[in-house]
């Protein structure tokens, strides 16, 4: 890196960012929100230039300061550099993790890898700006750290170059770009750039802010390694290098890296290894690639790891050298998300139907599940599930996708609702009060699956009388000849029962079924109260 120059393609994202900023603060139409994720795919690949450009610089001066002896002066400059370093890594890692929250709450990505969420902007003022007065989301605390980024850093540039550096997360009053605008400029860095805004444009903001950080990072060290003559490249020198495709990966997908050495020296040839095992190498650049796991999730939902690896090259002079490099990475617990029509439970003896779906994984979801206290089958869409409990203990759904563990679900189970028995004279419901009259041709038993159920499950909702009575009552006893069995579609033809004034209709229901989705019958136990019908007949 010379001097931090920026290029005439950075020079191009920087105008297109604000132009495209001061677009969005219009209220201009949601189509080019399109360009909004060109733009932040094309801060990020400046981004993760700029911080590999970065990480050699820092290689070159210690290097440097090293084959000059590690003078006491010249080791503050390496302590100065790696400082600067890890502060800027801290912020860079703190805004990737920001972006991967963002992301999970507005629905992760589509099949298709983009994000599903791309046009919501109440999610995301919720979590950036926090509730509604309260001025305590995350894009407070991202200022903050910002702020305090800018600060430090003031404290070791040098004179020479401080009219190149300027506050991070500035107020809208203080923004060239807006503080002359009468409807932004009393909004306050985080309204200014979260509040009433698509997440599509956040995540260019975000995007933008890391670029910013890395050039900051890149005009000092530029400046350090000038300071003990590292600017230039010198041959021979050999620095491990591990560019990670991201470092937040969804549990279940593949963490993805590259490990190699950064020098083009003819005819050395490295061996490496991950994890203490060789892998391929390809000219001069080792892949790595393994399922990314973790047992425990901090509060945010992310859980902190790393991984080790070795680069060995052999000296001019003979003999080998061994380079270690370790990784962080941060695994983002996956979110998953049950649709089901049953709601908050599942009815016992019955088929429920479940979408059980994890939305960060996209289309590397591959899912597979294990059911305890229940029998269950995949169903015809991927994700989908039939689960019929057995008993009344809860039902845990396991999830794993591609042979990876993601969590389970767990749900309560409870039993299906008795129905109601109704009787009906033609299309009304007989008046069990005050009678119907003696020459009413037929009363019908009709079985009314509790509401909520048949809602759920309709095609578990279905009845069958499968043994009942009919008789008259007069008096206190039955009627002589009276007595029939019920009709199994609940048809009682009362004037084939020689009715008199007086009578009581008599409906029994003996047996009952409740029919399920696979035909099968399972008996329905029910109350004396709730089986028996009495209708009084009069004139």
């Amino acid at each position: 890196m010379a001097g931090g120059k920026e290029t005439p393609r950075q020079k191009l994202i920087n105008l297109m960012y604000l132009v495209l900023l001061a677009l969005l603060a219009l209220q201009v139409s949601s189509a080019i929100m399109e360009k909004f994720l060109f733009l932040e795919n094309s801060l990020k690949s400046a981004k993760d230039g700029a911080v590999g450009r970065n990480v050699k610089v820092m290689q070159n001066i210690e290097g440097a300061v090293a084959e000059r002896g590690n003078r006491a002066d010249e080791k503050k400059i390496v302590d100065e550099a790696a400082s600067i370093r890890k502060q800027t890594n801290d912020i860079l890692v703190y805004i990737d993790t920001l972006k991967s929250q963002l992301v999970r709450q507005t629905g992760g990505y589509d099949d298709h890898g983009q994000y599903v969420g791309a046009k919501l902007e109440t999610e995301v003022e919720v979590l950036m700006c926090g509730p509604e007065g309260q001025k305590n989301g995350k894009g407070y605390e991202l200022k903050k750290k910002l702020d305090q980024y800018y600060v430090d850093l003031m404290k070791i540039v040098p004179e020479n170059i401080k009219d190149k550096f300027h506050p991070l997360a500035l107020d809208a009053k203080d923004d060239p770009l807006f503080k002359d605008k009468a409807d932004q400029k009393g909004k306050d860095y985080v309204e200014l750039n979260f509040a009433q805004t698509p997440m599509c444009a956040v995540m260019a903001v975000m995007a933008d802010k890391q670029n910013q950080v890395a050039t900051y990072e890149a005009l000092i060290l530029a400046e350090l390694a000038k300071k003990v003559g590292s600017s230039d490249y010198k041959a021979g020198k050999i620095f491990p290098k591990v560019a990670a495709k991201s470092q937040i990966v969804a549990a279940g997908l593949d963490y993805e890296a590259d490990m190699f050495i950064t020098a083009e020296i003819t005819g050395v040839i490295p061996t490496m290894k991950f994890r203490g095992s060789p892998i391929k190498v390809e000219n001069n650049i080792g892949k790595i690639k393994f399922k990314a796991s973790a047992s425990t999730y901090d509060k945010e939902g992310n859980s902190e790891s790393t991984w080790q690896g070795s680069i060995t090259v052999k000296k001019p002079t003979g003999g080998d050298t061994t380079y270690t490099v370790t990784e962080k990475y941060i695994v983002a617990k996956p979110v998953i998300d049950v649709k089901s029509s049953a709601v908050s439970a599942l009815y016992k003896d019955c088929a429920n139907e479940l979408n059980i779906q994890v939305p960060a994984l996209g289309s590397s979801y591959k899912p597979a599940f294990s059911v305890t206290n229940a029998t269950s089958r995949p169903g015809a869409e991927k994700g989908s599930i039939t689960v019929v409990p057995s008993s009344l203990n809860t039902v845990k759904i396991s999830v794993s996708s591609d042979g990876a563990a993601i969590g389970f679900k767990e749900f309560g189970v409870k039993p299906v609702p008795p129905p109601a028995v109704m009787a009906m004279a033609g299309s009304r419901e007989a008046n069990l009060r005050t009678g119907e009259k003696a020459n009413t041709p037929s009363i019908t038993i009709k079985i009314k699956p509790e509401s909520g159920f048949e809602s759920a499950l309709p095609k578990e909702a279905r009845y069958e009388i499968t043994d009942g009575k009919v008789q008259l009552i007069r008096g206190r006893r039955p009627a002589p000849g009276s007595e029939r069995k019920l009709n199994p579609n609940g048809v009682v033809r009362v004037q084939d029962l020689n009715p008199q004034v007086g009578d009581v209709l008599y409906i029994e229901i003996i047996k009952l079924n409740r029919i399920n989705t696979a035909n099968n019958k399972i008996e329905v136990p029910l109350g004396l109260q709730s089986s028996i019908v009495r209708i009084p007949l009069g004139e």
